[in-house]
């Protein structure tokens, strides 16, 4: 089933949204496997780290949302990242009895390292592709980078449809495929008829 045409310089692209899904989650799956390869830590305290080098400091709780584990598992990883020296609790500044979780400056040299031993790996991966294929990842980045730009903002308003389910009960057994936002004008494409 194709669900639009694009015009792509001189061509028509014919894209299948349900097949570049799954083709995207193969790649998902991918860098997971590299990222444990790596010796990375864990993923749920690497995005923890990097969500609070990115938005600043949280709330134990909002930080247990935004990451879908438990209050109580968060309170352990925060805990834990605070003994490593990654992390640290300090009050609410306007509300003394708000904790408020922070990275600290060997949190975030953590994940910087995390990153460029990653993008090693990854570039190793790379090289293993015909000169081709590394051109076409090249250039399907441009396409990537805007599909961050349209999720991202979603995904710390807690976005319905990116939400990721807490427990084995919330998980459908044959989930209706999800709406994707409105594309953006840019990348608005022609319909199907």
């Amino acid at each position: 089933m194709i669900d639009e045409v694009v015009e792509m310089g001189d061509s028509l692209v014919m894209a299948d949204r349900h097949e570049v899904a799954a083709e995207l989650e193969r790649v998902i799956t991918l860098l997971r496997l590299l990222r444990t390869a790596s010796g990375e830590i864990n993923m749920t305290t690497a995005s923890t780290l990097s969500r609070l080098a990115a938005t600043g400091p949280r709330r134990l709780g909002d930080l247990a949302q935004d990451e879908a584990v438990t209050q109580p598992a968060m309170t352990q990883l925060v805990s834990r990242l605070q003994r490593e020296g990654l992390a640290e609790r300090r009050p609410h500044p306007d509300d003394r009895r708000v904790v408020m979780v922070h990275i600290t400056t060997a949190g975030r040299r953590l994940i910087r390292e995390v990153r460029t031993r990653r993008a090693h790996l990854t570039y190793e991966v790379l090289t293993a592709l015909p000169v081709e294929d590394t051109a076409a990842i090249a250039a399907a980045l441009p396409a990537l980078s805007r599909l961050i730009e349209v999720v991202a903002p979603h995904l710390q308003e807690g976005y319905p449809l990116i939400r990721v389910p807490t427990k084995k009960a919330d998980v459908p057994r044959n989930p209706a495929p999800a709406q994707p936002p409105a594309p953006a004008p840019a990348l608005a494409a022609r319909q199907v008829d």
